[in-house]
Formats: C-alpha cells, sequence, structure tokens
C-alpha cells in the first residue's frame, strides 16, 4: 500500500508520481487501485507514464462539483469563502478558497485504462457525475444496486472483494461483466456476463476463489458441471439488454414484454418512447 501524507492535489502532484515512477521502474505493468479522495489525489497527478491500468472504488471524480456541493450543505456562498479563505463546516470539512480555485485551474485529464466501482446511493458523486466522468475517459462503470460511497457492510464487501479478484487470465472480476458504452443513454451499460459467469471452468475457478466448492452439489452447480446444461449467451435481460443496445433502444421494455407501472409508461409515452 501508498501511505501518502499529501492533502491537497497540489501535495499529491509532488508526492505520488516519484513513488510510482519508483514502483514502476521494480515490475513489468503497475495497476493502480485507489478509492474516494485517494482516486481524486490519483486522477489529478499520474498517467499512462507512471500507472498502465487502474481500479477506482468509489472515486472522486469532480472536486469542484463536490466542493460546491459542500458549500451549499453549508449554507457558503463562494463570496463569504473568498472573503475568509477557510469556512470549517459542522460536517468536518474546511472549505478552502485555495482548493477551489486551483481544481478549477488544473482539471482531471485521465487516459489510463480504468474500471470504476460505484455505489448506487454514493452521497458525494452523483450517477451523472459519475457516468459523464467514465464517457469521456472510456472507463468501464460497474454500479452495485444499494452501495454506498464507503463499502461497508458484508454484502458491499463481498461485491466489491468479487469485482475486484484477479481471475486468473489477467483481468480482475470474477463476473465477467460485458460493459459498453450506450450513446443513447451515455452512460456505461452492462449486457450480459452470464455466458461467462455459468461455463463449467469458470465455475469451478469461482468456486475455489471464494472457498466454495461445496456448493457443487447443488441442482444448478451440478447440472452445469456435468455438462448437461447449454451454455447460452445469457438469460431473458441478457438478451434483452443486448437487443437495447444494437437496435439503439432507450427503455429495456422496448425489447421485451412486461407489466410497467402505469406512470413509467405515460413518462415513456411523453418522449416517444413505446413500450411492449
Amino acid at each position: 500500500g501508498f501511505d501518502y501524507r499529501a492533502q491537497t492535489p497540489w501535495e499529491a502532484k509532488e508526492e505520488f508520481p516519484a513513488f510510482f515512477r519508483a514502483q514502476k521502474a521494480r515490475c513489468e505493468r503497475l495497476s493502480l487501485i485507489a478509492n474516494s479522495i485517494g482516486a481524486f489525489f490519483s486522477l489529478s497527478s499520474l498517467s499512462q507514464t507512471t500507472v498502465d491500468e487502474a481500479y477506482l472504488i468509489s472515486p472522486v471524480v469532480d472536486m469542484e462539483r463536490l466542493i460546491g456541493n459542500m458549500m451549499q450543505w453549508a449554507g457558503v456562498t463562494e463570496q463569504e469563502l473568498a472573503e475568509k479563505q477557510e469556512i470549517p463546516t459542522q460536517f468536518g470539512e474546511t472549505l478552502s478558497m485555495q482548493y477551489l480555485r486551483y481544481v478549477r485551474e488544473h482539471p482531471v485529464s485521465w487516459h489510463v485504462p480504468t474500471r470504476i466501482l460505484y455505489g448506487e446511493y454514493d452521497n458525494l458523486t452523483s450517477m451523472q457525475t459519475i457516468s459523464a466522468f467514465a464517457g469521456k475517459t472510456g472507463a468501464a462503470l460497474t454500479v452495485m444496486p444499494g452501495g454506498e460511497h464507503w463499502f461497508h457492510t458484508d454484502e458491499q464487501v463481498r461485491f466489491l472483494d468479487d469485482w475486484i479478484t484477479e481471475s486468473g487470465d489477467g483481468h480482475r472480476g470474477l463476473n465477467g461483466d460485458l460493459i459498453v458504452w450506450n450513446p443513447v443513454l451515455s452512460c456505461a451499460f452492462e449486457l450480459s456476463s452470464m455466458g461467462i459467469r455459468v461455463s463449467p471452468q469458470s465455475l469451478e475457478q469461482q468456486l475455489a476463489l471464494r472457498n466454495c466448492t461445496d456448493r457443487k452439489k447443488l441442482y444448478f452447480h451440478s447440472k452445469l458441471l456435468a455438462g448437461e446444461l447449454t451454455q447460452t449467451m445469457g438469460g431473458g435481460i441478457g438478451q434483452s439488454r443486448l437487443c437495447m443496445y444494437f437496435l439503439r433502444k432507450a427503455h429495456i421494455g422496448e425489447t421485451q414484454v412486461s407489466v410497467w407501472p402505469e406512470v413509467m409508461g405515460e413518462q415513456c409515452r411523453q418522449v416517444g418512447i413505446p413500450l411492449l
């Protein structure tokens, strides 16, 4: 791990590159794993010359926007901050005009192959902000339903562990998610991972990695491992999302028949989306 001392992006600009250059000199390939503010410091100070790939967990990707949000939470105007330069808040952060000016003058420019894990209920970075960053940088974005900024519950930690675990083929993640950029929705879009996830070989590997080989006795697992189940590109949802992507549809209801709430149906009709 990297026990950095930087408290600001300009301090990180001095500290981070030197550390990562030293690590890069000792190995053929260097991966960055960072979260939250550490991810922001990395985005602000590193480049493709210092790291080969990045795995970011709940990253802060737009500090100017976050500072603006914190100013609103604290009821502080930019004029007040400019006059006082620093203002402590009740939620433990100190607002700094120097910090705000710096992030405005030094926007993040990131060109490293990146995967991002984001919690649906992240209270520091909005879905719109993280999706815009993923679209701009080409990062693969995985969203955990019900996840938060800090992955701390048993379920969240398991999800994180599956997402980051080395799969043995030079990649990370046990689920083998197929994620592409969706130009219709302007966001990262998961297709189907089932065809990869449920092959006998990958199932054997996952059960061994998770120390759950006893599950081989379960009905589905045993049938799959015995070669009695036909592998597919995915289940119904996976096939529908694949059709969504190739047919350039905005709603999964345009590619599969289902029952939708009346409110959703009316909203879709208003914007010209016909649900089946």
